[in-house]
């Protein structure tokens, strides 16, 4: 019977994983699709990073003002996720209503893939398990001290159910720290901690990244399908990009060393992904007329 909890604990936690770091950004971020993506997977990588995004917007909204006013970190998780089944029900509803999940793709010749396009996914991905597996086991030491802060105050939340009130090193009360419930994806981790049951140290350590990570090869993706038209010097230009993220361990303040070292923290997030999204949106956008959906 212990065993049996295990195994259906462990599907119940998979499930969670997969719907709130996957499922619901991509159907979030159908809400805010735009003709920019002209082939399927680009469209699905947009509109991943895209909701991701908007996800973490929402929740720096809510948690600020909450945090100011005392309010139990329980009573945000509970408003937040109310938000986003509203969301995600009106995204489902507009994919009923338009019969499809890739409305502005445009159909592409499919054309066999050579003897190179292999050559250069094939590096690429293997370069990309290689990462994912140091993200996964390895973790940064002394090149990351400022972790057991955010650590500290993320766990806080899911334990002691207060948002930023709790000296992290004494775990005494402290009041409010407005320096800290501005960076909201601070307790983000909680959040998923509290819905899937996983510990916050395993969630923004081990689970958290691999999907930051992966994230963030997409938007690279977006940008190499954008810059290059054949699949060939698309699929280069990746297996360039992970090769050179393996030497970004010199600095604290190196691009790279955001990606491989501490992209759970919201300085990694910004650093390796959003600001590649925005170069990716903006290059196209700044083509165009302004509108009013243009600036939401």
């Amino acid at each position: 019977e212990e065993r049996y909890k295990e195994t259906e604990m462990i599907i119940y936690q998979s499930i969670m994983v997969l719907l709130l770091n996957v499922i619901v950004p991509v159907l979030i971020g159908g809400l805010f699709q735009s003709d920019i993506c002209k082939t399927r997977s680009s469209q699905l990588i947009y509109r991943y990073a895209v909701g991701f995004f908007v996800m973490l917007a929402i929740y720096q909204l809510l948690e600020v003002p909450m945090a100011l006013c005392y309010v139990k970190f329980h009573v945000l998780v509970i408003v937040y996720t109310i938000i986003l089944v509203m969301l995600v029900g009106i995204a489902i509803y507009q994919w009923k209503k338009a019969g499809t999940l890739f409305p502005t793709a445009m159909a592409k010749k499919k054309e066999p893939r050579t003897m190179y396009d292999w050559i250069y996914l094939l590096g690429f991905l293997a370069v990309l398990g290689y990462q994912l597996y140091h993200t996964i086991f390895y973790q940064m030491n002394e090149m990351s001290l400022d972790d057991a802060t955010y650590l500290a105050y993320a766990n806080d939340a899911v334990q002691a159910d207060l948002i930023f009130l709790l000296d992290p090193s004494t775990g005494a009360y402290a009041g409010c720290s407005i320096q800290r419930l501005l960076q909201s994806s601070i307790v983000y981790p909680s959040f998923l901690a509290k819905l899937t049951g996983i510990h916050v140290t395993v969630i923004a350590h081990t689970i958290w990244p691999v999907f930051l990570v992966l994230m963030a090869y997409g938007v690279y993706y977006l940008m190499a399908e954008k810059l290059f038209e054949k699949r060939k010097n698309q699929y280069l230009f990746m297996l360039l990009v992970a090769l050179f993220y393996n030497f970004g361990f010199y600095s604290h303040y190196s691009t790279s060393f955001r990606l491989l070292g501490t992209i759970w923290q919201g300085k990694g997030i910004l650093a390796v992904i959003l600001n590649f999204l925005y170069l990716y949106l903006f290059s196209e956008l700044y083509q165009k007329d302004y509108d009013g959906k243009m600036g939401v």
